[in-house]
């Protein structure tokens, strides 16, 4: 196997794996989306943790086919005791802070598309 394939294998482990621990710490919080449209916000709290995402939800329709596609764009983030909550558990550096960072703000976006797909339901 060549080292690009070898590299690559590991950055896929190493990425299930963070995937997995993200979803263990989150775990321990209780999810709460409310939507006030045209914003969708994620909320999540354990005793004197909280944090929130917001986004701001936008309809678009295809100019040659009427494709109605539903775009959620982050417009503020409050996860700072989310943070400090996994820095607790497991002492993070400033690269694993900004890697805990994206993955929550990708845990909360996939709430809040979960959240609307179940509306549409």
């Amino acid at each position: 196997m060549s080292g690009g394939k070898v590299m690559n294998n590991i950055m896929l482990i190493n990425m299930y794996h963070n995937h997995i621990f993200i979803n263990m710490i989150l775990d321990d919080f209780k999810i709460e989306i409310k939507e006030e449209i045209p914003k969708i916000t994620v909320n999540y709290s354990n005793g004197d943790y909280r944090g929130s995402c917001t986004y701001e939800k936008i309809e678009k329709v295809g100019i040659n086919k009427p494709i109605r596609q539903t775009i959620l764009v982050l417009t503020e983030s409050d996860m700072g005791n989310v943070i400090d909550y996994w820095n607790d558990r497991l002492p993070l550096s400033d690269g694993d802070i900004n890697m805990v960072s994206t993955m929550i703000r990708e845990h909360s976006r996939k709430m809040a598309m979960d959240y609307l797909q179940d509306l549409r339901q």
